[in-house]
């Protein structure tokens, strides 16, 4: 267990690692420069590990000190809500470092201390045109918030129709994303159909918005539900190392079906349970770096 916790450590950190580096951080590491990167979840990811790599640590926050106004606060607190209490400390602690050091007022949801932390100021300024930075390239334009959002949602969808619904995910307001749908529709960005008395909006513009904006990822992952699936078997993992084989297979099971939604969503099946309980830890530690070195190295072919 210890050697599976160790090389999920690396797999997270090596991750984290190619993901700033596209923003424009230090790094030498690059596996997702065709890759739609959603900061906030990248920052909260950071937050998760950052005692496993503080060099790691101090480089996000020397980027997030000189471009923090590309985050949105609305999306952090959003997704810190879905995590729950577990991320509350590890990201109020990198919170209150950052706001301390630059003009950052990100919310903290427990009181902490903060880390010693001098900006190195080596973190260059985000390629936006990059196409793995669209979110980005977005709120340059219109701003840091839902309508940027909400349009790199439409432009990165494989998907043709979707209702006022399917776009809370992104962890806004319903009634401002609704708003916002119907103001495209009134610019003729967006058309809507009503049917069964439920109103679906599609991109009709959307080919002209991508000249306009230039490359669009060719990847396009749900960083959300990735998220939702590393940090529950991330804490399993440290909370079972020392558990009898019996207690590990339980609470791993346990977890395995809390996530299944995820899954299902993400197109992925955790191997089969097994009697054999060591067969099945075997099993199931495979698939599970299998799945967290694919994401590291940008191979979302598993539709991830």
């Amino acid at each position: 267990m210890q050697i599976l916790k160790q090389k999920i450590e690396h797999y997270l950190i090596e991750l984290t690692w190619s993901l700033w580096t596209e923003l424009g951080v230090l790094g030498i590491s690059r596996h997702h420069h065709d890759c739609l990167i959603a900061p906030e979840e990248l920052i909260l990811l950071t937050t998760l590990i950052a005692e496993l790599d503080p060099r790691l640590r101090d480089e996000a926050l020397d980027w997030c000190s000189q471009y923090h106004h590309f985050i949105s606060v609305t999306r952090l607190k959003a997704l810190i809500k879905v995590c729950g209490p577990c991320m509350h400390l590890p990201f109020s602690i990198f919170a209150a470092t950052l706001n301390t050091a630059s003009t950052a007022n990100w919310p903290l949801f427990t009181k902490t201390s903060i880390k010693t932390f001098i900006p190195s100021r080596k973190s260059k300024a985000p390629q936006c045109k990059l196409p793995a930075l669209l979110y980005l390239r977005l709120r340059g334009l219109f701003g840091t918030g839902a309508r940027a959002d909400l349009l790199t949602f439409f432009l990165t969808s494989k998907e043709s129709n979707f209702t006022a619904a399917d776009t809370a995910q992104l962890g806004y307001n319903k009634r401002s994303l609704s708003d916002l749908l119907e103001s495209f529709v009134q610019s003729g960005l967006f058309d809507v159909l009503s049917i069964r008395n439920q109103l679906f909006y599609r991109f009709t513009k959307k080919n002209e918005m991508i000249q306009l904006l230039g490359k669009i990822p060719k990847t396009t992952p749900s960083w959300r539900l990735i998220l939702e699936i590393i940090l529950p078997l991330w804490y399993c993992i440290q909370s079972i190392e020392n558990k009898s084989i019996a207690t590990k297979i339980t609470q791993i099971r346990g977890v395995l079906l809390e996530i299944d939604e995820q899954l299902k969503l993400l197109q992925l099946e955790a191997p089969p349970f097994q009697a054999d309980f060591n067969a099945y830890l075997h099993s199931f530690s495979n698939w599970l770096l299998s799945l967290l070195e694919n994401i590291a190295h940008g191979d979302f072919s598993k539709k991830i």
